[in-house]
This record gives structure tokens, sequence and C-alpha cells, in this order.
């Protein structure tokens, strides 16, 4: 929206723009002054309320809605052209999603954070589009929307808060049905704010930490650390961190990027962490092949050499700066 409202020159859509081609050029012409890259414009996807509004034209892919559309949930973009909301946009996306494309994409959505792109590098750090009560009441209203029983339950392990694709894929490797090889455990949060006691406020420089993700019944730290956490004097103070995390009763672990890129080394960090949560640990065949699935999923997009399926060891994945945006944590 502040592309939007920062760019008066957006052109409009006439009515004496009768054909499918032109209107294709206009809308182009229109996502592309507001930022849109044309190689994601060859086909444009479109929100039909019913099917008899179907186009034939190959400029367009519709999809039918079923039901008039609200004004609420559309979002304008120039004079006769409009996007659907978020949480519409997600509802739509389990029709042509698979589950863990759908879960990825919800934690994007919730997150604050957009990409990374196929075949692009990096993601942009922006504020979330939703969050998850947000997606939950928009799939309460429409209990016969098409793939509806496939979103309820990705929102059953999707969270908010998620700073980059680095720590979605943490999440997922977490959240996820153990049938598509997650560890079938939900009840943690991103990003969570947790107050240093005042007894422990001379062992920090901070008043507070963010914990990447945290387990709180269990009282138990996951962080996630990427290259940023390399530099010299990041090391000291995550040092620091979970000296003082201890110190107030928390277990803590770290899983590294390059743990990720090889399957064997992120099932013994994954094990470790089902110890520290009572979780049962499954060595079996169709699990371990499950999970390295869904490894190379939630990594596909990061930039690393190609992967073997088990023995990458210490690729140069995606630098994640997502702490970098919180002086606290």
């Amino acid at each position: 929206m502040g592309a939007l409202n920062e760019n008066r020159d957006i052109p409009a859509l006439t009515p004496a723009q009768r054909t499918p081609r032109s209107f294709a050029k206009s809308i182009r012409k229109a996502l592309t002054a507001c930022g849109v890259d044309e190689d994601e414009l060859e086909k444009l996807d479109i929100l039909i309320s019913f099917p008899s509004e179907r186009t034939h034209s190959p400029a367009f892919r519709p999809h039918s809605h079923g039901a008039i559309i609200p004004a609420s949930e559309l979002i304008s973009i120039a004079p006769g052209l409009l996007a659907v909301c978020p949480s519409l946009c997600f509802l739509q996306s389990s029709s042509w999603m698979s589950e863990c494309e759908q879960l990825e994409f919800a934690y994007e959505l919730c997150g604050n954070y957009a990409g990374p792109q196929p075949n692009r590098s990096g993601y942009t750090v922006r504020p979330a589009l939703s969050n998850v009560n947000q997606l939950r009441e928009a799939a309460k209203a429409r209990p016969s929307m098409k793939g509806i029983k496939q979103t309820r339950r990705v929102l059953r392990m999707a969270k908010d808060n998620s700073r980059s694709p680095m720590e979605t894929a943490l999440a997922m490797m977490l959240a996820e049905d153990r049938a598509r090889g997650g560890l079938g455990f939900k009840s943690f949060d991103l990003n969570k704010r947790v107050d240093i006691p005042l007894k422990y406020k001379k062992c920090s420089a901070n008043g507070y930490f963010e914990i990447d993700l945290l387990a709180q019944t269990q009282r138990f730290a996951i962080e996630y650390d990427g290259q940023y956490h390399n530099e010299f004097l990041r090391r000291a103070h995550d040092a620091e961190r979970l000296s003082v995390l201890r110190l107030m009763g928390y277990q803590t672990q770290a899983i590294t990027a390059a743990q990720f890129s090889s399957q064997l080394s992120l099932n013994r960090s994954l094990n470790a962490i089902c110890q520290t949560l009572g979780l049962s640990i499954n060595s079996s065949a169709g699990f371990q092949k499950a999970q390295n699935e869904l490894r190379k999923f939630v990594i596909r997009n990061w930039e690393a050499p190609e992967d073997d399926d088990a023995n990458v060891e210490g690729a140069s994945l995606m630098q994640d700066n997502s702490h970098a945006e919180a002086s606290a944590s």
C-alpha cells in the first residue's frame, strides 16, 4: 500500500479497453508501476465471482470464488483494478498450493519478511500482512470453500512473527505432522519477548530477550544461528544471552545454517530437541525419508550448492539478517 500511495502515475483501466489483450496490457502496466516484477506477470491470476464469468484468453488464469466478493476484502490498485486482501488470497491458495507450500505462505503472510522467490537471492524485511487469528476467522467464515480442510490443517501449524525464511524453516521442521517429516510439536512461539528478572539485570546489557523459537511450558529456547552470528561482537552477545537464559532456568539449543544443509546433521539436532521436549524419536526409514524431503523443501530457495540429499556439509547458505532488526534481542 505504501507503493500505491507514493505512485500517482498508475494508469487506469478504461471502459474502452474491451479486448482481453488490452486489459492484460493495462494490468501489467499498472502492476509494474507498483513495483511488481515483470517476470511474475506472464500469466495473470484473476478472481471471478462465478464460473460463468470465466475468460478463455491465454493472458489470464481465472479462479472462481463461487460467491459475490465483498468490497471489504478487496484493495484498490487503480480505477478498474482491484486485488484481494491477504486473508482471501491465503484461502484461495489451497486450490493450487500443496500443504507445505501453503504453510510456508502462512508464515510469510504473518511474518515480517517477504520472499525469497524462486531463482532469486535474499528476502525483504517488511511488516506482517496478516496474523494467524485473522486467517482463522476468514476460514471460519467460509466452511464450504474449496480446499478449506487443508487450510484448517495448515492453520493449526502456523505461527505469527517469523522474521526470515530461515526461522520459518526451523518452525516448519517442528510443527509439521510426522507423516510429512516434522516433529508434530506446535506449542511454541516465534520471537517471543522474555523479560530479564531484576536479580539478573547486571548480567546483561539488555532488559529483555526475544527468543527465536520458545516452548514456554518446557522453558526451552531454540536459536537459529545464521552467518550473521559469526561476527565477532555478535558471538559475544550470544554467549551472554545464553548464559543469562540458563540462569533464568531455560534450556537452550542452537541450530545452524550448515545443519540444514545435511540431513544427518539436522536429524541429530532435531533428535536432541525431541529429547528435551519429551517427544518420541522416530528412527524408521520412512520417517527419515519424509524428514529429508521436508528439509529439502524448506531450504529450496536458499543460496546453496546442489544438495545430494544427505551429505552436503558447510553449505554457504543465505545470510540471515533477521536479528539485525531486533537490537534488544
